[in-house]
């Protein structure tokens, strides 16, 4: 600790824990105040037991040692603030010619709190002008998937999360769906997880992820059968994709699909619009080649949107069988 310091605490003057802080704030270093914003510390005053600092329209203003110490947040050289503090003309210049670099050093100094919200705050207008912004975000974006060592939010107020390494995306996504419980839970999970479903390479996290999916299914009620066929649907959709049929059988939703006429319908009619279409392409295979005498059953029954899905699913079911007949010429 600087012997000044050390000297105030030893007098009683100064309490430790507030000296152990001052010992950081040095001049020439920048630091942030949630009034007056990012500063430079000019001097340090062991006479008045204070710091002079430099802060936007507030030229060397004072501060006593123990509200500084308690109220103001040393920043390091690297931090965002204190880069285009000492020189924002390389910042600017290094946003314009590598956006990767600039959004590695923001969302490294706001970590925690890397929204993208708060990026636009610190960046534009400063660095980048508000005409600009949204070009420059645009192409900030794709370089930053592109990297790789990112974790982007798919809301604004979420923030973006800098790794070290690369992050095992396909892991993430089992992980995300494995510490949630109950269908709707895993259903929303399981949606967010296939768009990484790319990510999913490794044969041995899709069956770790179906395995958890097929642990669910089997302890729902059957009150809440629109929830578990729902999740079936991805379910299965998600071993199609990764090529497991030989392995895993994709057939969750046929399992669960009510024979009964009925039955069947109510439940087509209650599953979101996304859903209706592939819980009738899934009833179609399981009643194969007698499909088009089942649905002159359940069409009167359906509402109007699910009849639609029911005429269009026998159109390209009678459409495959034509293209697969011999032809005669």
């Amino acid at each position: 600790m600087d012997s000044d310091l050390q000297q105030l605490v030893d007098t009683e003057r100064l309490p430790l824990h507030l000296a152990q802080k001052l010992d950081q704030l040095l001049p020439g270093k920048c630091c942030f105040h949630r009034s007056w914003g990012t500063g430079r510390i000019v001097e340090r005053d062991f006479v008045s037991k204070r710091l002079l600092i430099d802060f936007p329209g507030k030229p060397g203003h004072p501060m006593d040692f123990e509200y500084s110490a308690s109220s103001l947040l040393l920043l390091e050289d690297d931090h965002i603030e204190s880069r285009k503090l000492s020189d924002l003309d390389a910042v600017k210049k290094e946003a314009a010619t590598d956006p990767l670099a600039t959004m590695r050093s923001v969302v490294k100094s706001l970590q925690p709190a890397a929204s993208p919200d708060r990026i636009e705050a610190v960046l534009c207008p400063s660095v980048v002008s508000k005409a600009d912004w949204k070009k420059w975000w645009d192409a900030a974006k794709r370089a930053v998937k592109k990297d790789g060592h990112f974790t982007l939010p798919t809301k604004r107020s979420e923030t973006i999360i800098l790794h070290e390494a690369p992050p095992d995306l396909g892991a993430e996504a089992v992980a995300s769906v494995s510490k949630v419980i109950g269908p709707k839970a895993k259903l929303a999970a399981l949606e967010e997880t296939l768009k990484h479903s790319k990510d999913l390479g490794d044969a041995s996290l899709v069956e770790t992820l179906v395995a958890d999916i097929d642990e669910t299914l089997s302890k729902v009620p059957s009150s809440q059968l629109v929830s578990a066929v729902e999740l079936a649907i991805m379910r299965d959709e998600l071993i199609e994709a990764a090529k497991l049929e030989a392995k895993i059988p994709a057939n969750a939703t046929t399992k669960l699909l009510p024979r009964e006429p009925k039955q069947l319908v109510n439940l087509i009619n209650n599953l979101t619009a996304s859903k209706q279409g592939k819980a009738v392409g899934r009833a179609a295979a399981i009643y194969g080649v007698n499909w088009p005498t089942f649905t002159m059953q359940i069409l009167p029954m359906a509402n109007g949107r699910v009849a639609e899905v029911i005429i269009d699913s026998s159109r390209r079911t009678d459409a495959r069988k034509r293209s697969s007949r011999p032809s005669n010429v």
